[in-house]
């Protein structure tokens, strides 16, 4: 066989390998996330449905229907890198795309002051300042390289809550709303920097800020 023949034999094995590897570490993770986070949401309430999403088991859905206060039903989802694609899974790490938790909460009460919260750049919310309506969204400032857009009743303590939380998530933390729509509360963050603490605690941070 020529070189092209054994470069082809040996990116086949590798690739193989790689996807028996990495099925078998997002699957292990998978397992250990649902049980933590299972675990943790069963303090906010009964959990009233749980399945997976992938037959990997790298994505996996539970619904909250009777939670606690200031929830109402909470909706979490948890979406791991796909590490059994090679070429996939090293696009995705380069723009940035980590293991990720979402979550989409209705509340017991209608959030007074509305956030749209940001990394600056393209995934900024400066974008929602430009409207001329009365009811435009105002830029600030945030920890790190947040930014924050906010309309509605001007609540001091509830930006400075928010604040507050960003600056404990910082490197976790990729896009908030805080909204008068349902779902009141949307959340996208990074799964990384979580693993050093007991989830419980992101839920009970998360109750705070609201």
């Amino acid at each position: 066989m020529d070189t092209g023949q054994w470069l082809v034999i040996g990116l086949s094995v590798f690739l193989l390998g790689w996807y028996v590897v990495g099925w078998l570490f997002n699957r292990r993770r998978g397992n250990a996330l649902f049980a933590r986070l299972k675990t943790s949401l069963e303090g906010i309430g009964e959990i009233s449905e749980t399945r997976w999403l992938s037959p990997l088991h790298s994505s996996a859905q539970f619904i909250v229907k009777d939670a606690q206060v200031p929830f109402r039903k909470l909706g979490v989802v948890f979406v791991l890198e796909p590490r059994e694609n090679f070429p996939v899974w090293i696009f995705r790490h380069l723009v940035g795309r980590r293991d990720e938790l979402y979550i989409r909460a209705e509340l017991r009460n209608t959030p007074s002051q509305e956030f749209e919260v940001g990394r600056k750049g393209k995934a900024g919310v400066g974008f929602m300042t430009r409207s001329e309506k009365s009811d435009s969204y105002a830029l600030l400032s945030g920890p790190g390289s947040f930014e924050i857009a906010r309309r509605g009743k001007h609540d001091v303590p509830g930006l400075e809550r928010l604040q507050v939380f960003l600056a404990r998530y910082v490197k976790d933390i990729q896009r908030l709303s805080l909204q008068r729509q349902s779902p009141h509360l949307i959340l996208r963050t990074h799964l990384g920097g979580l693993q050093n603490e007991p989830y419980g605690e992101f839920f009970e941070a998360l109750k705070s800020l609201i």
